[in-house]
């Protein structure tokens, strides 16, 4: 059995792995996460909990770094940078650590996404076992902030760089607004199909900034 697990970013930057997706498509840069991982100073009114990092995705590697439940996670993601190389290594472990259970992770697609051979008819993404949790864990606590960080490095708002990029791909008309795409979104009634494919791109890379190239199971270096 053949799997396509994914990585997603749509309206609010979320991850999901599912059977039968497609890949996303991603730059080649390595990614600063939050800059350096200096404490921040955030004022009692700003932020009643002061983060540990800099930068504008400094909340959501604080919440990364406090879920993550394995020695490795907790040391590529405790300076607030995720590189290339670290990620490369956790796809390495996870393919590595999935081959002793029989799966074969063949490649990793830009976006977070990869291609799994020799899944079980029985294999549920949604309920893997605790075994495949094991393997995957330190990809899944890096990969996902990677990707969304590459794909968005200014963190900027979802509205607003979603409706550009449907604009500019001439998919919503002429002077469609964040605050058209977000009215569009929560009311799930777009102008549009959401499974034409240009909403789907511009779903999984909206500032067109990620690589297109699948990269071999073993994961190497971007």
């Amino acid at each position: 059995m053949s799997a396509h697990c994914r990585f997603v970013a749509v309206v609010a930057v979320a991850s999901a792995c599912s059977l039968g997706a497609t890949a996303c498509s991603m730059s080649t840069v390595s990614t600063d996460g939050a800059g350096a991982g200096a404490s921040a100073t955030a004022s009692a009114s700003s932020s009643p909990t002061p983060s540990l990092f800099t930068g504008p995705w400094a909340r959501e590697f604080d919440d990364a770094l406090t879920s993550a439940g394995d020695p490795t996670s907790e040391d590529i993601l405790s300076d607030g940078l995720i590189t290339a190389d670290e990620l490369s290594r956790v796809e390495h472990e996870f393919a590595a650590c999935a081959l002793t259970l029989g799966y074969e992770v063949r490649t990793f697609t830009p976006g977070g996404g990869y291609t799994q051979e020799g899944a079980p008819e029985s294999f549920d993404p949604s309920d893997p076992g605790e075994e495949f949790l094991a393997c995957s864990s330190s990809y899944e606590s890096v990969s996902p902030l990677f990707w969304s960080i590459a794909r968005n490095p200014a963190h900027e708002p979802e509205q607003s760089i979603m409706a550009a990029c449907l604009v500019d791909r001439g998919l919503a008309p002429g002077g469609y607004s964040s605050k058209d795409f977000d009215r569009d979104r929560r009311s799930g009634a777009y102008p549009f199909s959401e499974s034409d494919s240009i909403f789907l791109d511009c779903a999984a890379d909206p500032l067109d900034l990620l690589p297109n190239a699948a990269r071999p199971g073993g994961g190497p270096s971007l």
